[in-house]
């Protein structure tokens, strides 16, 4: 068996760890953890709303999943990415226009940021919710990554024989 990688001294480690704390950072600097800000860890209205937040944070990521999903039954191509932003014709009427890259010069020279969109794209907001939630919670994710992937090493061939 090949020796264990040393999470508290490997780069690849070190590096996602930091990209866990920015996740949960950016989350916070963005306003999705205002109204947890002034609950005590230490109180028991924090142990008594626990289990609704993480609750509450799963369900988010699970819904980039299916959003996902949605891009694959919309016909999207697993690797497309495309760039969308909502725009409102003179009617007030709301839709959605695409376009090929993320910004675009309004009329009056001013640049927009558009939304990128598609499969890859929600997948990659699943892990941004999953790791926002493991860095408020202070759960060394990189480190259970690397136990996890150590130890599905030793499993065998689907693990048994599942079929998926």
């Amino acid at each position: 068996m090949t020796e264990k990688p040393d999470v508290n001294q490997d780069q690849g480690w070190y590096y996602l760890r930091g990209v866990i704390s920015r996740c949960h950072e950016t989350a916070k600097r963005k306003g999705w953890w205002e109204k947890y800000k002034y609950l005590s860890r230490t109180s028991s209205d924090f142990q008594e709303l626990l289990p609704d937040i993480i609750g509450s944070k799963l369900c988010l990521a699970h819904s980039e999943l299916s959003e996902a999903l949605e891009e694959v039954r919309n016909g999207r191509g697993p690797k497309e990415v495309y760039f969308s932003h909502t725009l409102m014709d003179e009617g007030g009427v709301r839709y959605t226009s695409e376009e090929k890259t993320m910004k675009v010069e309004r009329p009056d020279g001013s640049v927009a940021y558009l939304k990128p969109e598609g499969f890859g794209v929600e997948l990659a907001d699943a892990v941004i919710r999953i790791f926002d939630l493991a860095g408020w919670l202070g759960i060394d994710l990189a480190e259970l990554i690397r136990l996890k992937m150590e130890f599905n090493e030793t499993r065998s061939h689907k693990h048994g024989g599942k079929a998926i």
